[in-house]
């Protein structure tokens, strides 16, 4: 069960990838065309993106465990890296200038709230598993471990005590 739920994962977050990729042209391809070149952190995001929803589907529960805060990720991520004059919305909204200089300073905070968002979903995730899962428990250290068998203990037993 382990290497089919890494497959999947791996895949969810090579689709991830192409999706926001492709038609921004962070991924080179003859299908898109950017007007300004891509910046570092285009690539930065794109990566974070793509590894935390590798993450995420690789943690056991329902895939809309974390609401759609996964998706819209990708969604803001695809803004975030976007060429700000190939948005055919901001130009319409800004124009072709506005676009350079009002969206284009907003768009490294708009790709550190797209990572934010796949973080969140990560952690909604995580925190849906069972505390004896075998994912939780690989990565508790020994002191933690103890700490934890400690709480259920002194938890009432429901046995009318």
């Amino acid at each position: 069960m382990g290497r089919e739920r890494w497959i999947g994962a791996v895949l969810a977050g090579a689709l991830s990838a192409l999706a926001v990729g492709i038609p921004t042209d962070v991924i080179d391809n003859p299908l898109f065309v950017r007007m300004t070149p891509v910046r570092w952190w285009d690539y930065a995001v794109l990566v974070a993106i793509s590894g935390l929803t590798t993450l995420w589907a690789r943690i056991p529960g329902p895939l809309i465990t974390g609401g759609c805060r996964a998706p819209l990720a990708s969604v803001f991520g695809a803004l975030a890296v976007g060429c700000p004059v190939c948005n055919k919305l901001v130009v319409a909204l800004l124009g072709m200038s506005g676009a350079l200089a009002i969206w284009a300073p907003l768009q490294p905070l708009l790709g550190a709230g797209s990572v934010g968002l796949v973080v969140l979903a990560v952690l909604a995730k995580w925190r849906m598993l069972p505390r004896d899962s075998a994912v939780v428990g690989s990565c508790l250290s020994s002191n933690d471990s103890r700490l934890a068998s400690t709480e259920d203990e002194s938890q009432p037993s429901g046995s009318g005590r």
